[in-house]
């Protein structure tokens, strides 16, 4: 598994982890990984570390040995307050399911059992964050006054609104984490990106994207915003288990063409540039793209419950929360 794999994963190039695993008898009944990055600790002052990656059987002594196992590493290195779920990046998840069982979860988000975050509760840990996630028809119209506002700001002679370009993939995904890098710093649960991270955000992205489900806008032709949404292949996956060998890719080519919801998975605008209308128009763009391209409906998560201005758009919009995850946290 790439995730894992030092060599291949840069992460490890600025963090550690650990994995451990519970037993009873000869039978595995849970896991863990705990981890702390040394680089997010730097960027906000701070000693944290992180567990991740968790998965038990409904067996509270379990999930308390796992959690002990975590605070324990963490303890060893000097860290005073453990989070989670959290993992490598953002890609890889964050957050526990506390609301919304009853939906599937979208490409690159997390479920859980009931279970979990009880037995998180049981053990001491408390919120730290709830994020998101909402969901949007695509056959319904949008409200004039966000119509209004988005004409307003495409309007302008300096703004242009463009796709991805796949001969210039490489250069577009580094406009992504350089945009993301500066709007997001101070962002929760935000690690800045360097530029070795380039590669492994492009081979987790290149085979999921489609290049008119991601948008910029520019201002006198620099990038200072994105959009990214994907097709939700968690849609085609469940055929395969989760897991597609060589010999399915056909198949798996053949049903994704079938996908018809999306998640709205990234936004970024610049800190200069943002309260100026860019999200919205982001917002609507990827809205009637999606829908040309035959897309009834879609995921936007995850949603830091402290974005106002965001939530504010979405509920103005008609989508429906339909999610929450919560990052936990207590002292080591």
């Amino acid at each position: 598994e790439t995730l894992f794999d030092p060599e291949k994963n840069v992460y490890f190039r600025h963090g550690d982890a650990q994995a451990f695993l519970a037993r009873r008898g000869d039978a595995v009944v849970g896991r863990i990984v705990a981890g702390v990055d040394r680089r997010a600790n730097r960027h906000h002052d701070e000693k944290s570390g992180w567990f991740g990656f968790f998965e038990v059987d409904d067996d509270y002594g379990a999930a308390a040995a796992l959690l002990d196992a975590a605070r324990s590493w963490l303890r060893t290195r000097g860290l005073e307050t453990m989070r989670g779920p959290l993992a490598f990046s953002q890609l890889d998840g964050m957050g526990c399911l506390i609301e919304g069982f009853d939906a599937s979860p979208a490409i690159m988000m997390p479920y859980h059992p009931p279970y979990y975050a009880a037995f998180f509760e049981k053990y001491g840990l408390s919120k730290s964050q709830d994020l998101y996630a909402y969901w949007l028809e695509l056959h319904a119209e949008l409200p004039e006054r966000l119509n209004k506002l988005a004409g307003h700001v495409q309007s302008k002679p300096d703004v242009t609104v463009r796709s991805l370009r796949p001969v210039r993939f490489r250069k577009d995904m580094g406009y992504i984490m350089d945009i993301l890098n500066d709007a997001h710093e101070q962002g929760f649960g935000f690690t800045p990106l360097g530029r070795e991270d380039l590669k492994y955000f492009m081979d987790k992205l290149k085979l999921v994207i489609v290049p008119e489900l991601v948008n910029f806008v520019e201002v006198k032709g620099k990038p200072v915003a994105f959009s990214l949404v994907l097709p939700d292949y968690n849609q085609v996956l469940k055929r395969f288990n989760g897991r597609v060998r060589i010999t399915d890719m056909m198949k798996f080519y053949w049903y994704s063409k079938k996908i018809r919801t999306l998640r709205f998975a990234l936004l970024g605008v610049r800190r200069a540039y943002q309260k100026r209308g860019l999200e919205t128009l982001l917002y609507l763009e990827s809205f009637r793209q999606a829908r040309d391209l035959g897309y009834t409906g879609g995921e936007l998560s995850w949603i830091p419950e402290d974005n106002h201005s965001l939530t504010h758009t979405l509920n103005v919009s008609g989508a429906k929360r339909t999610k929450t995850y919560r990052v936990f946290a207590m002292p080591v």
